[in-house]
């Protein structure tokens, strides 16, 4: 059943659900953002609050992330003014992965080769196709 565009969880599966959103162990709000994209159900940002403290792996960090963040973190103003990008094998083959920290839009271009020149073609194409359509990349 779904809620707009949403998923609603039934009761018997929101324990899942939220174990899933929690999965990255980002935090809470994190988490309450992730969440409230694709799913809804009833009480979902105190039940994601009491996941979160009661988890072992984000207590464990909870003093390191705290420092790190506060001294590192930039914030995006805007889409696509911070991104994010790494690089992935997957299934044998080799994958570039941009994300926009703003909207936590993600793209994911498969490589022919991982040398410089074919990385930096790609995103080329990637930051083209979302600054301006008519863009043109030799």
């Amino acid at each position: 059943m779904y809620k707009g565009e949403k998923v609603v969880v039934p009761a018997s599966l929101r324990s899942d659900y939220l174990r899933r959103v929690h999965m990255g162990h980002v935090g809470v709000e994190s988490t309450k953002r992730r969440a409230r994209d694709i799913l809804y159900c009833p009480e979902m940002s105190k039940d994601i609050e009491s996941r979160v403290r009661a988890c072992s792996v984000c207590n464990s960090c909870k003093h390191i992330n705290n420092v790190s963040l506060s001294k590192c973190m930039m914030v995006a103003e805007r889409p696509w003014s911070l991104v994010a990008k790494d690089l992935f094998h997957w299934n044998g083959e080799e994958f570039v992965i941009v994300t926009d920290s703003f909207s936590g839009w993600i793209e994911i271009i498969k490589l022919s080769h991982t040398s410089s020149r074919t990385i930096i073609d790609k995103l080329k194409v990637v930051f083209c196709k979302i600054w301006d359509s008519r863009c043109i990349v030799l």
